[in-house]
């Protein structure tokens, strides 16, 4: 019995030494997020707006649907890290922390810790991050919550921030956003979103105080392109084609591409968009990262009205498509060797 325990104990050790060796052996460290449109559960909560993702709700939101959801969720995942998962992925509008432990178990990502932030929005849509435990070390995390002076009654998502340690010591500081609509009109909703910007920069910037070659790693849904003014001016994300860059500047990955015609992250009548964003510090920009958009096929259907594609989501209306979600997910790898 005593060989038997030792030897059990000899494997387990093996397998985490395996584990943490395997580290060192990559090259990069995958990062994305994704907006999962409205991944409910099927339970009512009586504080949130989530009636209408109820079995006898608007949608329908049945057991079986919320499975299938689960389900295309964790397909997703798999296929973006290629031969492995994101090590860090972040989400928005995942209802419950449940729903993202059920998600890890489905997708089999048992090595995958997580920071999960409560929202003050109405219908209780929140953000997490999750990341690979042996790859990444969590260090700090805040949940901040944005009071709009312009609009005090205002609930929205806030602003996740996680300070990592990568596999070669260095910090990463992450925020992951998901900031307010155009709901009510776009001019109407300007002002809020600039003021997310504001404060972003304002807490980037005490980064910048502190560490002058701070990794700085942003990544969310937007609402805005990224030559719109609160990103542009408030958040002061710079375009990716400079060739100069500063330590103490943001630079947003996906300008170039929101400046291109094809396929971007969200698509309304017709039209595309990029909403969703990679913006990074002078000291990872100069490591000539790119962010990308994942265009899998299967995360796009034939858009019989406007013609070209659309991404494949769950609902069109209240008409259940079962289907991804109405934003495609972006992501970029950071380099871990020289």
């Amino acid at each position: 019995m005593k060989h038997l325990l030792h030897r059990g104990l000899l494997l387990g050790l093996l397998l985490v030494c395996t584990c943490r060796t395997s580290l060192y052996s990559q090259d990069y460290l995958r990062l994305l997020f994704y907006n999962t449109e409205n991944y409910f559960d099927t339970k009512n909560d009586p504080l949130k707006q989530d009636d209408a993702f109820l079995p006898e709700g608007d949608y329908h939101w049945t057991p079986q649907r919320y499975w299938h959801k689960t389900h295309q969720l964790a397909k997703v995942l798999a296929v973006a890290g290629d031969v492995r998962y994101p090590d860090v992925f972040a989400l928005a509008e995942i209802e419950t922390e449940e729903n993202l432990m059920t998600l890890l178990r489905t997708a089999g990502m048992r090595q995958h810790r997580y920071v999960y932030a409560e929202s003050q929005d109405d219908r209780g849509i929140d953000l997490c991050l999750a990341y690979h435990r042996y790859y990444l070390k969590l260090l700090s995390h805040k949940v901040i919550h944005l009071q709009f002076p312009q609009s005090p009654a205002k609930q929205s998502r806030p602003i996740l921030y996680v300070k990592m340690q990568m596999p070669h010591q260095d910090s990463l500081h992450i925020f992951v956003c998901h900031w307010p609509s155009k709901y009510g009109g776009s001019a109407a909703t300007v002002p809020l979103r600039a003021y997310a910007g504001a404060v972003l920069r304002q807490h980037c910037d005490s980064i910048f105080a502190r560490e002058k070659q701070a990794n700085i790693l942003i990544m969310g849904d937007f609402n805005d392109e990224a030559d719109d003014l609160s990103l542009r001016e408030h958040l002061g994300a710079l375009p990716d084609t400079c060739s100069q860059w500063q330590m103490n500047q943001l630079y947003n990955l996906m300008w170039t591409e929101t400046q291109n015609d094809g396929i971007k992250t969200h698509r309304f009548q017709g039209e595309w968009a990029m909403l969703d964003q990679v913006i990074v510090s002078g000291n990872l920009y100069r490591k000539h990262l790119k962010a990308k958009v994942l265009k899998a096929d299967f995360l796009l259907m034939d858009d019989d009205v406007y013609l070209g594609k659309k991404p494949y989501r769950t609902y069109h209306a209240y008409k259940y498509l079962g289907g991804y979600s109405d934003h495609l997910p972006v992501f970029v790898d950071i380099p871990l060797k020289p």
